[in-house]
């Protein structure tokens, strides 16, 4: 608390912090600090400050500690991300496979996107994210997006309680709170998407390990 006085990056990893967990007793009973940055602290307070995605616990890749790397536009959650002319499914993989992810929007909008306006953004993610595709022996990934958009109709998932609730169902496996967080990225930022074609079913490369 008294380095992120001075500094908004860890002094041990260098990574931008914009939530700390403390009094840690349980996966699931904590206190959340929220840091306002340092930069944004001088002039008008925390007023326009971003909220965070809640935290549900767990590993520090699934909580604040996932930050943006590596390939230039995978870290963007918002839009179809585009580098070299790479675009949709088969590029947006590289943040689930490479454990990246969007740093919450410099500006955020007024409001969170209706769930009508992220049809085409959890098509996309979803089949970027699941382990296999309809069709190619794994998933059916139209059925994930309809549990998917029934989850987000029924829980508010900018509550700890509708987070909680909506990551625990573990419909994406492994990389269901990385969904989650790019979704709260993209839902807040003012960025916009246009519709995506499901017909070109992309198949992921096998995980190397």
């Amino acid at each position: 608390m008294q380095w992120l006085k001075a500094s908004d990056r860890c002094p041990l990893c260098k990574v931008t912090v914009s939530r700390v967990l403390h009094e840690i007793k349980s996966p699931k009973d904590y206190e959340i600090y929220t840091h306002v940055s340092v930069k944004k602290r001088g002039g008008g307070g925390a007023e326009g400050s971003l909220p965070s995605p809640p935290a549900a616990g767990g590993t520090a890749a699934e909580t604040s500690g996932r930050v943006g790397g590596g390939d230039e536009g995978a870290r963007a959650s918002g839009g179809a991300a585009v580098v070299d002319g790479r675009t949709g499914p088969e590029f947006r993989s590289l943040v689930y496979r490479r454990g990246l992810a969007a740093e919450p929007p410099a500006e955020k909008a007024r409001r969170p996107k209706p769930l009508d306006q992220l049809r085409s953004w959890i098509a996309r993610d979803v089949q970027a994210a699941a382990p296999g595709t309809r069709g190619g022996g794994g998933m059916d990934t139209r059925l994930v997006e309809d549990i998917v958009r029934a989850l987000l109709k029924d829980n508010d998932v900018d509550t700890q309680d509708g987070y909680c609730t909506v990551k625990e169902q573990g419909f994406l496996f492994e990389n269901t709170a990385p969904f989650l967080h790019e979704l709260w990225c993209f839902r807040w930022s003012k960025a916009r998407m246009p519709a995506y074609d499901r017909r070109a079913v992309y198949r992921p490369r096998p995980t190397q390990r």
